[in-house]
């Protein structure tokens, strides 16, 4: 008996994960997560009541930071504030009073927001690196929600309000605080073994979250943090060990490397080797997020106004792209001190959550990419001509460059484009009348293979550009002959959509839908899917910015 009890502890041992990059990196995401596509997190605390950003220092959260911490107010423009509008001898720990949540609702406002709009993950700021916590954590003595100014368990009802929705609720958590006197201290691991590891152990035993965001690791090693063994317990043992997902942030050798199976964060596109400025490389399989501001500041900034933020016009076509790249969008917040989401934001949400009840079919249900992320496809339509500059200046007569091709003599602008016409890498043409000058230019018919140049009117060299439309593909998730085409921007006029993926044919397409109209006419030739779009005027288009096909095979 003695043996089999051996083995069987020694087969329980080997099946753990251990404490070691080896060990975790093998740790599989859960699969839940590759059913999200469009998520929201939230900054919200202290830093809510002054809610000052300033363009050399973007970051509302930052400001205790930003004002000289615990030795402010400094001479810096958040400090300046400080002193104008609370006087000199405010303290930054002084807004924690006045950080009421009155009109928070149990954050049952948030979740119905969040639920109308589509949102599937909603991750709230547990703590951020000023260190004051929004639940009752028992090592935040007179620094947490439950303590001071709310009076209140924030994240508890965060998590309730959000699940009662459907919705995945999951806690973001700054590894690190900027002015602790355990991490300040001569001792700094201190801090490590009596504040954040036992705070971690809290919120994953209390709160359970679906998802762990971490944030303000790099000052650090993961050896240092004690992330490893955190993590091997969150794996193995802790009451989320299967469906808990972690992103990379737990050490600061971790950014696009730690978990190797973990989600790759991609804040606003950047600060990770895995992302390329704007997303994650093309062709990634990956799992990971745009972690998207709305404006620059991730909390509250009363300094930045409707210019400052981006709206759907920005984050739908984002959606797509990072959704084709197998991605989630995860899109900011930062409400105000009192717990509502100012307006503004909501109209940024608002403009996804329309989108997405007409197009949410392809973007909930899609799986990997197939052919190219993205691609030009165009038709014999032109834009209507135009007199512009000489694109040819610089070239001499009859002759050729990398982007400029001489196509020939022809008596008239349109005799020009139909030479273009019958080349497919020629995007654009101009041809040059009669009166031109140089007159050695005379009726040459120049071809381009890029629609970008100036459009100074100049006389006597007409113009056109091939009309194009970006194309994107996802398939179904369940359904594999369901097809989706995504693509921008709506021709104002009629036109002919070919639709080809190397490798995929469409010659059993049986169905050709415009999602949000209806049937649309199709013809299959020469391994090109003929799409012929509707002329739909404005107020007749479907939605804005992003317009998707399904493609129904068999």
């Amino acid at each position: 008996k003695s043996l089999v009890l051996l083995l069987i502890l020694a087969t329980i041992a080997e099946s753990q994960y251990q404490p070691t990059w080896d060990s975790l990196d093998t740790r599989p995401n859960p699969d839940w997560w590759s059913q999200i596509k469009f998520g929201v997190s939230l900054h919200w605390g202290v830093y809510s009541v002054p809610s000052f950003s300033d363009p050399s220092q973007p970051y509302a959260e930052w400001f205790w930071n930003y004002m000289g911490g615990p030795d402010g107010p400094n001479t810096s423009p958040a400090g300046q504030f400080l002193q104008r509008v609370y006087g000199q001898s405010y303290a930054y720990p002084d807004f924690a009073s006045s950080f009421h949540a009155e009109l928070y609702n149990d954050a049952k406002d948030w979740a119905d927001l969040f639920a109308d709009n589509g949102v599937q993950l909603a991750i709230l700021t547990s703590k951020h690196h000023d260190g004051f916590e929004l639940w009752p954590s028992p090592n935040s003595f007179n620094w947490n929600s439950q303590a001071v100014g709310p009076k209140q368990d924030l994240v508890g009802a965060f998590i309730n309000a959000t699940r009662a929705k459907g919705i995945k609720a999951g806690l973001y958590h700054s590894v690190f605080e900027w002015f602790n006197p355990l991490y300040r201290g001569p001792n700094a691991s201190q801090y490590v073994v009596e504040k954040l590891i036992p705070d971690l152990h809290t919120i994953v035993n209390s709160y359970e979250p679906a998802m762990l965001l971490m944030d303000g690791e790099w000052e650090q090693t993961s050896d240092f943090w004690q992330t490893k063994p955190f993590l091997a317990w969150l794996f193995n043992e802790s009451p989320i060990k299967d469906t808990v997902v972690v992103n990379d942030r737990w050490g600061s050798e971790c950014r696009g490397a730690h978990p190797a199976r973990a989600v790759f964060t991609c804040e606003n596109g950047m600060f990770s080797s895995f992302c390329d400025g704007t997303s994650a490389a093309n062709g990634s399989t990956h799992p990971w997020s745009y972690w998207a501001t709305q404006a620059k500041s991730w909390g509250l900034s009363r300094t930045e106004g409707s210019d400052d933020y981006r709206r759907g016009d920005f984050f739908i076509p984002l959606l797509v792209d990072n959704v084709v790249d197998n991605g989630v969008l995860l899109l900011n917040f930062g409400p105000a001190a009192d717990g509502t989401i100012p307006a503004m934001q909501q109209v940024v949400l608002k403009d996804i959550g329309d989108w997405l009840k007409i197009n949410g079919e392809a973007i909930y249900n899609s799986t990997l990419k197939l052919g190219q992320r993205r691609e030009t496809v165009q038709s014999g339509k032109f834009s209507p001509m135009f007199e512009a500059e000489n694109a040819v200046y610089g070239v001499p007569a009859g002759m050729n460059t990398s982007t400029i091709v001489y196509i020939g003599l022809t008596e008239s602008s349109s005799a020009c484009q139909q030479l273009c016409t019958l080349l497919p890498s020629c995007l654009s043409f101009t041809w040059h009348a009669t009166d031109v000058i140089p007159a050695e230019f005379k009726h040459m018919c120049y071809g381009r293979n890029t629609t970008e140049w100036s459009l100074t009117p100049q006389a006597g060299h007409v113009s056109a550009k091939r009309r194009l439309v970006d194309v994107q593909y996802v398939q179904h998730a369940v359904d594999s002959n369901t097809l989706y085409a995504f693509f921008t921007p709506y021709p104002a006029s009629d036109y002919i959509l070919n639709l080809t993926v190397p490798g995929h044919s469409f010659s059993t397409v049986s169905k050709v839908e415009l999602l949000g109209f209806g049937p649309v006419t199709a013809a299959f030739a020469d391994e090109i899917l003929q799409v012929t779009l509707p002329v739909l005027g404005v107020t007749e288009l479907p939605c804005k910015h992003v317009y998707a096909i399904r493609l129904s095979f068999g």
